[in-house]
Order: structure tokens, then sequence, then C-alpha cells
């Protein structure tokens, strides 16, 4: 008995062994193998009811984990060919019973360390990708209900676990994608590289991101579908330049509504701390924001090709706001808050702080008690600017050259023109459709102190300011320099591109203030040098363009007399008046009348003010001007007496001489014309002739003249003294130092009347030196026996 007990019980240990081996046999044959065909498609028909249309490479059996699909990809319901998910490997838990009858038999699918890989965009089939790397999920199903036990991947850097239940999974599909137009796919598109994009651009150190999301909601009612709790966590996060320090948000989703509980973001220097909702429904929501977060780094990156990347934050600025959106409202967005910076620079300008409220409804822009700061002063504005609309009300104590960095153009060469000893003090309103000069009207008033323009300094000045058509005016100015004071109205026109002067008197240098309205005019008036400042009556306008196109009138008048230089001798004038009239490329003297050694000058001349047209032309007439001072003056002679009158009109080209072209007369009455270097010679002539005759002065000494190529010649030179007369004729090379002259003397009363048989022996000619003439006789007598 008991070796037949035990027979059998060995009998039973070998058939279970055999039944393993078989087992085992055929597990490892399934696994390397694989299911038939039909297994497949079982497998793939139990999916379908489940609500997915996949495709199984090939269908194993695991020793350890049962039933493996392999090659897995999840289908386009609307589209076989289209494959939307691909999954390595995915292991099924089944229900051996259900699978016998045909019924449900696919109770869960476990994924552990798989790779999945989802399309951007189904059309382009080698597009980018969203890919999971080591990915496991346990997913139960249930009749109309999918579990979610756990869930969770690497999702491009990113650590993702979820978890969830849905409900009738199998009306999840979408049978209208038709209906979304080539817009809105392509915008989805682009939204969707745009965010993987960022992704892979930054840079996790430490351990992966966070993101745990837990979801609830019936597929067959969209708008029921929750988000219970998603809660993201990172450390430090780098793109670039920027690095943020740790991250943490923390929100809902229900009905529709977004609610952010929590979002904070830090980063080495401050943090940012925001919460809120969003309806998706309505679209309308809010938000709370504070950040005192370094944004350099931030403005590198999202402003990298804007003027505004020269931004410079010395210290973190922190930033209150809160934002409101209301699709049903006109106006839909709202941002309030309040802003306060630091030190922080704008390219090279360097500013101690800025402090600010602020409004915007995504059309309208209100700043409310600005305050910038800056180690020359402060500025104050409060500023309104909205579509056809701007306002601004400004106080400023500091240097405008901070502007320089955000001018251009025409204004910023104007600004550059400028140095401020002590910051000027400026009150304006401006009102406008745009913050533009064009486009503004603005009024206010503005004090200078120690300030240059152009070079030229000024000790103050006082203005009204008005701008208006794109022209600033400058009302009913004083300027104060130490030599006098000037007033008036000036107007400086940026759209026209001129400057216009209303009403200004000025007892200031005019060398020095004329650069204020156009450098180019300074060489100009440079040789009319007055002993005193002069008092100056200016009206008209300056076109500030390359070709000048001025009109405008200077009435001067130098109580005190002025130099003028004059075929290279200084002239010393003792009052001066006259009218400057400047018409275009032209400056035309009138009316100028000055005091001259005791007698009067006349003058009217029209000089070129520009090279291209170098032609000048004048007429100067002379009355009782004292002759021993103009030939003591011009030829050293001091003994020289009379008076000396006459007139000159003249063309110059460049103030070539040579190319001076001009007639002219010139009187002496009761004067020694010997006292001419020219003639002087001759007085030893009369002398031999009558003793005591070459030192009686000229009762009339007169001679019209012409001058051309640098030769003065006339042809009437008649001199009328006391017992005898001059007539002669002739050249004078002034330039070359030569002359070709010739004179007759002849003797009144009885030496006269005695000596004129032999007249033609007093013809004299000199044709050497102008400086050094040697007066010889023309006819030289023969002596015959």
């Amino acid at each position: 008995m008991k070796i037949f007990k035990r027979a059998i019980q060995t009998s039973f240990y070998a058939l279970c062994a055999v039944a393993f081996l078989l087992v085992a046999a055929g597990t490892v044959y399934l696994n390397r193998v694989g299911l038939s065909a039909k297994w497949r498609d079982r497998v793939s028909s139990e999916f379908r009811r489940l609500g997915l249309e996949i495709e199984i490479g090939r269908l194993t059996v695991h020793p350890l984990r049962g039933l493996i699909a392999k090659d897995v990809s999840i289908l386009d319901p609307d589209d076989a060919n289209e494959r939307l998910v691909t999954v390595n490997h995915l292991g099924l838990h089944i229900n051996l019973a259900g699978a016998l009858r045909h019924i449900d038999f696919i109770d869960a699918v476990d994924l552990r360390h798989a790779r999945i890989s989802i399309p951007l965009d189904r059309d382009e089939k080698d597009g980018p990708r969203l890919r999971g790397e080591d990915v496991s999920a346990l997913i139960y199903f249930s009749p109309g209900r999918v579990q979610v036990n756990r869930a969770e991947g690497l999702f491009h850097g990113i650590h993702i676990s979820a978890s969830g239940a849905l409900l009738n999974p199998h009306l999840s599909r979408r049978s209208d994608r038709e209906k979304e137009t080539h817009k809105q796919r392509n915008d989805r598109i682009t939204l969707t590289r745009r965010i993987f994009s960022e992704l892979d651009g930054l840079h996790f150190s430490g351990a992966p991101p966070k993101l745990d999301v837990e979801f609830s909601g019936d597929l067959s009612m969209l708008e029921t579908l929750r988000i219970d709790r998603l809660h993201l966590r990172t450390g430090a996060v780098a793109r670039d330049q920027w690095i943020i320090s740790r991250t943490e948000l923390l929100l809902t989703y229900a009905s529709g509504r977004i609610l952010v509980q929590r979002l904070r973001i830090g980063d080495p220097t401050g943090s940012l701390v925001a919460d809120g909702h969003f309806d998706t429904a309505t679209g309308a929501g809010s938000a709370r924001v504070r950040s005192t977060l370094a944004l350099r780094a931030f403005l590198d990156e999202l402003l990298r090709k804007h003027k505004l990347a020269d931004l410079r934050f010395y210290v973190p600025p922190t930033i209150e706001a809160e934002v409101s959106l209301d699709p049903k409202c006109a106006t839909p967005l709202r941002v309030i808050g309040h802003t306060a910076l630091g030190r922080f620079g704008f390219r090279s300008v360097i500013f101690e702080g800025l402090g600010a409220g602020f409004s915007w409804d995504g059309n309208r822009l209100f700043v409310k008690d600005l305050e910038l700061r800056h180690k020359s002063g402060t500025a104050k504005a409060d500023l309104f600017m909205a579509p056809g609309d701007f306002r601004m009300n400004l106080e400023s104590h500091i240097d405008p050259l901070i502007a320089l960095p955000f001018a251009e153009g025409k204004a910023a060469q104007f600004l550059s023109e400028w140095q401020f000893g002590k910051p000027p003090h400026v009150r304006l309103r401006a009102r406008g459709t745009a913050p533009d000069i064009a486009k503004l009207s603005a009024e206010g008033d503005l004090t200078l102190t120690n300030t240059t323009f152009r070079g030229t300094s000024l000790h103050r000045m006082t203005s009204k300011v008005e701008i208006r058509d794109g022209a600033a005016t400058y009302r009913d100015f004083r300027i104060e320099r130490a030599e006098g004071v000037a007033t008036g109205t000036f107007v400086y026109d940026f759209g026209k591109g001129e400057a216009r002067m209303e009403g200004i008197r000025s007892t200031l240098n005019p060398i020095d203030i004329i650069v204020w309205v156009d450098p180019k005019m300074q060489k100009v008036i440079e040789p009319y040098r007055c002993r005193s400042t002069p008092t100056l009556a200016i009206d008209g306008t300056v076109k500030l363009g390359k070709k000048p196109n001025n009109k405008f009138r200077i009435l001067v008048d130098c109580p005190k007399g002025m130099h003028y230089e004059f075929i290279g001798k200084d002239l010393p004038f003792d009052r001066v008046t006259g009218t400057l009239d400047f018409v275009g490329s032209r400056l035309k003297l009138k009316e100028v009348r000055g005091t001259l050694y005791g007698g009067i000058v006349n003058a009217d001349a029209d000089i070129s003010i520009i090279q291209e047209d170098p032609a000048h032309s004048a007429y100067i007439r002379l009355s009782d001007v004292d002759f021993p001072s103009i030939t003591n003056l011009y030829f050293d002679y001091k003994d020289s007496k009379g008076q000396l009158a006459g007139f000159y009109r003249f063309n110059i080209l460049a103030g070539d001489a040579r190319k001076m072209t001009g007639q002219g007369r010139v009187e002496v009455t009761d004067g020694n014309v010997f006292a001419i270097p020219v003639l002087g010679p001759l007085s030893g002539i009369l002398n031999a002739i009558v003793p005591g005759m070459g030192i009686a002065n000229a009762r009339r000494a007169v001679a019209d003249f012409t001058i051309r190529d640098g030769v003065i010649n006339t042809k009437n030179f008649d001199v009328l003294g006391q017992g005898f007369s001059m007539i002669g004729g002739g050249d004078l090379y002034f330039l070359d130092d030569k002359m070709d002259f010739s004179v007759r003397i002849n003797a009144q009363g009885l030496p006269g009347v005695l000596l004129f048989p032999v007249s033609k022996f007093f013809e004299y000619v000199s044709s050497d030196s102008l400086s050094r003439p040697n007066w010889r006789p023309k006819i030289i007598p023969r002596l015959t026996r």
C-alpha cells in the first residue's frame, strides 16, 4: 500500500513538472514568436470597443508580466493611416473568462519604462513630435470608465505624473476635425511648435521639474472635465542668461474656470507672486501680480533686437498690478498698478530711480505721479495716451540731455548742441493726437541758467513756451549776458525747417549770438566789430537747410563806433547805424552811415553768404573826411591837410582784389596832395620851377577813376594849386607795385605866361615802382649851338 501511494505521488510530481515545463516552454515560445494575427485582431477589437483604434506589431506572452503588445500605434479614428501615438510595448491585464466567452476581457494596460511619440501635426509625418521617455502607467478599464491610477514619464525634460478617472471614453471621438479652418489649424500648430521650442530651449539643473495632475470628467460632456489639482515645481531653470531659481504653480480647473491658487517664481535677487482666475467660457478673468524679479536677463531674451534692449537695472524693479479681463465690457482689458525702479540705466544715461502709478485697458494708458530721478534733478509728470489722444503735464528740473538716447534725426542733433551748467526749469502742459511734436500743442514756461548753445553761453533766460503745428515758440523771452540783454519772440519750426524772429531787441554781442540762429552767418558779420555791444532790432525768418533761403532784417546801431577792415587797414568809425537785410543767399547793407575822421561815410552793399556764389558789390560815399588822417593811416604821412570826399562803386569775387572792378571819384580840397607818396617827388620839381610852389596846398584835387585787373586808371587827374595846376592820367598797378603815369605842370599868373612856350617841357612820367616813384621829364630838350 505504501509503495502504491508513493508511486502515485511520484507520478503527480512528474506530471506537474512536465506541465510546468510545457507551460514555461510555451510561454518562452510565445514570447519569442508571438501570438497569431487572430489574437492581435481580437485585442484590437477590444480596444475599439473602449474607444481606441490601435495597431499591434506583435502580441507576446511574458513569463512574469503576462500578455505584452509591442510596437503599438494609436490611430486616428477617422483615418486609419494616421498614427497619433506610438508605444514600444504595452502590458495587458486580461480576463480569461471574458476572453473565452468573447466579451470584454481587457481589464487594464500597464506601461513600464516605455517610449511614446505623438506628432504635432498629423499631416506632417516627419515633423516634430511630443516625445516621452521612461513612461509608466497603470490604466484600468471598466464599462464606460477609464481609471488612471498612475501615469508618469519624462516629457521634454519635465517629469509629469497624472492620475484620475474619465467616463464614456468611447464618446470622445471627434469626427468634425475637417471643420477646423486652415487658419485655425496653422495657428494651433504654430503655437504648439512655439511651446515645444521654448521648452527645448530651457536648461534644468538638478532634478527635473515635476508636474502633478489629478483629473476627472465625462468625455461625453466636455464641460464636466476637471483638473482637481495641477502642481508644477521646478528647481533652477536657465535660458541663455535668464536664470530662474525656483518655480511653483498650483491651479485647478472646473466648469470652464481656471483658478490659479498660487504662482511663485524666484530668481537670485527677487520673486514674482501671483494668483487669479480665468473663465474659458466667457473669457473673463482677473489676476494680482507682485514682482521684484531682476528683469535684465528676461529683457535680453525678449527684447534682443529692440531699442529697450539697452535698458539696464542695477536694482530689481518692484511691480504691483491687478489685471482684469471681461470681453463684455467696452474695454475688456484693464491693468492697474504701480511700479518703483531703483537705479537703472539706458545706454549711457544712469537714472537714480523712477516711480509711477499706471492703468491700461489695451487702448488707453494713464500714468499718474510719474517721478524720474537723475543726479541732475527730478522730473514729474502725469501722462495719458489713447488712439488719437495724448495729454501730458510736466514739470522738470532735470538735464534735457538725458533724452539724447531716445531722440533721432533733427531732434537728436538739436539736443546735442546744448550744454547745461544748471538743469533748466520746465513747466509744460501738452495736448495732441500723438506724442509727436508735429501732432501736439503745448504751453508752459522755461528758465535757463548758465547754459551754452552752439558754443555760446548765456547767464539766464526766461521765456513762455508754446508748441503748435510742429513749431516751438519762445514768447517774450529775456536773455541776460554780461554785456547786455535780448528780448523778443523766437520760433523754431521743425516741420518747416526754419527759425522765425519777431520783435527781437538786443544789446548782446551779435558775433556770439548769431550762432544761435545760424552758425554759417557768423563769418559774414565778423568784419563788423563794434567797440561796444550794439543795439539790434531783428525780425524775419532763417531757413535751416543747406541751401539758405533767409529773409530777415537787422537794424544796427553802434553808438561808440566800430572797426572795419578796408584795403588792409582798420578804419575806426565813431558811430555807425544801418540796416542788414538777409535775403536768400545775400546780405544787403542799406543806409549804412558812419562818422569817420570827422566826416560822413555812407554805404550800401550786396554780399554773398555762400561760397557757390562769391560775387559782392558795394557803393561807398565819403564827405568831409579829414585827409591827413587818411594819409597817415594808409601812407604814414602826417603833415597833410585838407578834406576828402568822393565815392566808389565796385564788384568783387570772393575777396580777390585782382578780380575787383569798379569806378569812382575822389576829391581833396585845401590839402597837400604831395603827401600822397606817388606824388611826393613832384614837390621838389615844382620848387625848382617856382620856389615855394611845391609846399603850397592845393585848393582842389580831383580824379575820376576805374579799377580792373588790379589796375587803377584815371584820365582826368586834375590838381588846382596856388600858382600851379597839374593835369595827368595813367595806370597805377596797386597789386604789383608798378605805375605808368604822366602829369603836366602848368604855372599860373605871370610865370605861367612866361613859361607857356615851353610848357611841354614840364610833362613828367613815372613807369617804375608805385611805392617809390621816379618822376622824369617826358621830353628832354636838346641843346643847340
